[in-house]
This record gives structure tokens, sequence and C-alpha cells, in this order.
């Protein structure tokens, strides 16, 4: 069967111009076009949602192997069995310089307190060493604190940029799939409008 002419390739008023496509083809094209770009960034979404379940898988983990939860002073002295009281520690020291006239002179001060201990039967050398080490937990819990911690932000700051970076390709996928959805209506309102002109034109609105 031979090629359809148009009626004025038939009436020998046109010559037939090739062309690479008709409208239809390119319609067919966008078309298809849109339905890749739909497909692809549904895709993308599961994609994403699924990894979102696994983020909070991550952070289930990550929660039992990190410090989250605030201590107190007496909370983290427990931890190594220290004692939370003021007696026979170095904070003793403390309490027994509270108790002196606070117009004494600082050496004097030292001095009384330094009587006060050895009167009561404690070591001052015991006490000096029981505040060093507090020091040095306290010290190291911050430094273990902290490490953990920040492990934990930069896994964090590390999701947060790939899936910023996936979300940034949705919105390029959201960008393309309205462009060809603006193409489609625009070839499709070129073509009403063209028979619309067409029927108006034998048969004008009365």
């Amino acid at each position: 069967m031979g090629e359809k002419k148009s009626i004025f390739e038939k009436m020998g008023l046109v010559e037939k111009v090739e062309t690479n496509g008709t409208e239809t083809d390119t319609v067919n094209r966008k078309s298809k076009l849109l339905g890749e770009e739909a497909t692809n960034l549904a895709k993308l979404v599961h994609e994403i949602k699924g990894q979102g379940a696994n983020l909070e898988s991550e952070e289930v983990l990550t929660n039992e192997t990190r410090f989250d939860k605030h201590l107190t002073v007496a909370e983290i002295y427990q931890t190594q069995n220290m004692k939370t009281d003021s007696w026979n520690t170095v904070f003793i020291i403390d309490e027994f310089l509270k108790a002196l006239p606070q117009y004494l002179p600082d050496s004097v001060k030292r001095q009384s307190v330094t009587d006060i201990i050895t009167s009561s039967g404690m070591q001052l050398d015991k006490l000096i060493q029981d505040g060093k080490e507090r020091l040095t937990l306290l010290q190291n819990h911050l430094e273990q604190f902290s490490t953990s911690n920040n492990k934990a932000i930069q896994e964090y700051e590390k999701d947060i940029e790939r899936l910023t970076e996936q979300i940034n390709q949705l919105k390029k996928s959201i960008a393309g799939i309205k462009e060809l959805q603006d193409t489609q209506k625009a070839t499709i309102e070129y073509e009403t409008q063209k028979i619309s002109n067409i029927i108006d034109f034998v048969q004008p609105s009365k």
C-alpha cells in the first residue's frame, strides 16, 4: 500500500516535503521520556526510603556504643566505685576549711586543716591522691564522651551529605519532568488551536 498523500499533494498544489519525523513521533518520544523520568524518580524515592530505614538501624546501634546520656559528677564517680561523700576524700579538706574563720590568713588555715586531718586519723597524702585520681577520671570521661559523640556527629553529617545529594538529584528529576509536561502541554495546545482554527474557518461560530 502506497504512502498516504495529503489533499494538497493529490491536487498537485504542493510538493511533498520530507521530514525527519511527524508530530505524532515527537509526542511519542516526549511521552516516553516522561515515563522514564517518572520511573527513575520513583526508584530514587524508594532507594532513599530504604536508606532511611538503614539509618534508623544504625542510630540504634550507635546509641548502644556512644555516650548519649548526661551523667552527674556523682554518677561518673560511681562508674569507678569512688566514694561520693566527703569523708576520707579530697573533699573533706574543703569541709574543714569552711569550718575555719574566714579572717584567718591562708597559711594559718592551711596548717590548721593539716592538723585537723592528722588528728582525725586521715592521711593528707592519700586525700591528695584521691583528688588526683578524680581529676584523671573526670578528664578521661570527658575525652571518651567527646570522642564517641564527635564520631556519631561525623556519621550523621555524612548521612546528611549523602541524602542532600540525593534530594538535589530528585529536584533535578522533578524539574525535568515539569519541563516535559510543559512541552507536552504546548504541543497539544498548538495542535488543538490549529484544529479549532480549521473548524472555525469552514464552520464559523454564529
